[in-house]
């Protein structure tokens, strides 16, 4: 971990991995919230909406160890976006439910980008958006199936040289 600051938000058993780095804050939502009966993008927009309580949090008085931390070069924030998975698994990745949280994803890291943008008065935040498997139209990973493994990478902002995206997808081994 070489970043200054780290502020992790989501899952438990995701952020618990960060446990024992230095200068890592983790704001995690009890397992209460996660309940795979059950629609699931809740838990993304309660993610969404802790970053920006704490970019809110920032700006008062009495939070400028908050604001100064957040203020340093090679902060990190990492989003742990648990409802799209959980939504596939329970509901199937073309689902009703599935593609709703595909909305709430997608409108939530706008937001987020644009936060950035405007908290710190720049372009000069770099953005990671990754996943840590693929998905069958069934709702299952894991069997080596190619549309299982694979996963995306996309990554802009500064420092990032635009190009266009590779069609079909390049697969490292």
């Amino acid at each position: 971990n070489r970043s200054r600051e780290t502020w992790a938000f989501g899952s438990r058993d995701v952020l618990s991995m960060f446990v024992n780095l230095e200068n890592t804050h983790l704001e995690e939502y009890g397992e209460e919230r996660q309940d795979f009966a059950m629609e699931a993008s809740h838990l993304d927009t309660w993610v969404f909406e802790k970053v920006e309580e704490m970019f809110e949090r920032s700006k008062r008085e009495n939070e400028t160890d908050l604001f100064e931390a957040l203020h340093q070069e090679k902060v990190v924030f990492f989003l742990h976006l648990l409802g799209s998975d959980t939504n596939g698994h329970t509901f199937r990745p073309h689902s009703h439910e599935y593609l709703g949280n595909i909305k709430v994803f997608d409108d939530g890291i706008k937001k987020i980008e644009q936060l950035a943008k405007d908290y710190f008065g720049d372009d000069a935040s770099a953005f990671v958006f990754t996943s840590d498997h693929g998905m069958s139209n069934r709702g299952s990973h894991g069997d080596g199936d190619v549309e299982n493994t694979e996963t995306p990478l996309v990554v802009w902002g500064a420092g990032i040289a635009h190009s266009e995206p590779s069609y079909p997808p390049i697969v490292t081994p």
